[in-house]
């Protein structure tokens, strides 16, 4: 089965138990402001530009068969301008794929899953849109016993993601807002679907971890509402909370896309120790 990827990481160690491979599925449906991925969004190939790598060659513009469409809607992800810019200044983010050549990059790591108690945890975007080429995926792994992990904001709708959350070993599912109308502020998107599913999730007693991203000025100050959600459940879930960063400014403007979070500051190792508070 094909899907779409847009990169593949390996010997991580932030997105579950060991060492792992993460394997990024590009397309989401949230809009998050703060996003750290950008080039995950959209579920088709796209450009990136990187400025800085440029050297002026003109290379890219006289083999463009849309006459310098970077950017624009004629352009049509063709990788010509990427393939002859030497400078590494353009690169075309996603292809497809499918499981069986992804598993040939995963089975090269089993050694050190199986040393490292690893595996390979699904990432995106949102790897749950793609939930058949998901669950395949995971089944896969299952032959060859491979721990799996699925990290998504579960803004999808259950009877489309329970294929790949029952085969998966562990779940990280993200909390962005309790209050709905914050929620589709910041992402576009309600979150009722969202805690429904979490809610479902903690009713299968399946292994899970709540994510929350800490972004100031959103929802730093709305932790007691989502504790006293998440304390609520039938099987309270572990709660990491992921203090916002701005590294990704140049991701956006390799996309050519405002980074409209450029001005928040992250989130002191104090602010998010007293954060936790909430959820002892």
């Amino acid at each position: 089965m094909k899907g779409i990827i847009f990169n593949i990481q390996h010997f991580c160690t932030d997105d579950g138990p060991g060492i792992r491979t993460v394997v990024f599925l590009k397309g989401c449906n949230l809009r998050c402001f703060w996003c750290h991925n950008p080039e995950s969004q959209k579920m088709t190939p796209e450009i990136q530009f990187f400025k800085d790598k440029c050297i002026g060659c003109g290379e890219c513009i006289s083999v463009c068969p849309e006459n310098n469409a970077r950017f624009t809607d004629r352009c049509t992800a063709c990788e010509k301008c990427a393939d002859v810019c030497y400078a590494g200044a353009l690169k075309i983010s996603g292809y497809q794929t499918d499981t069986q050549d992804i598993m040939e990059i995963i089975s090269e790591n089993i050694d050190i899953y199986t040393k490292s108690s690893g595996g390979v945890t699904f990432s995106g975007g949102e790897p749950l849109l793609q939930y058949e080429f998901l669950a395949e995926m995971i089944e896969k792994c299952k032959e060859k016993n491979i721990h799996t992990a699925i990290e998504t904001a579960m803004c999808i709708k259950w009877e489309y993601a329970k294929k790949s959350l029952e085969l998966a070993d562990l779940i990280f599912c993200d909390i962005k807002a309790i209050n709905d109308d914050k929620h589709r502020a910041a992402t576009g998107v309600s979150n009722r679907l969202i805690l429904e599913n979490i809610q479902r999730l903690s009713e299968m007693n399946k292994k899970f971890i709540i994510r929350i991203p800490v972004v100031p000025g959103f929802n730093d100050m709305e932790m007691k509402d989502i504790s006293d959600f998440v304390n609520k459940l039938p099987n309270v879930p572990c709660v990491e909370l992921l203090p916002f960063h701005g590294i990704c400014v140049n991701k956006y403007k390799s996309l050519n896309r405002n980074f409209e979070a450029d001005n928040i500051k992250t989130s002191t190792a104090e602010k998010i120790n007293l954060l936790y508070k909430h959820f002892i």
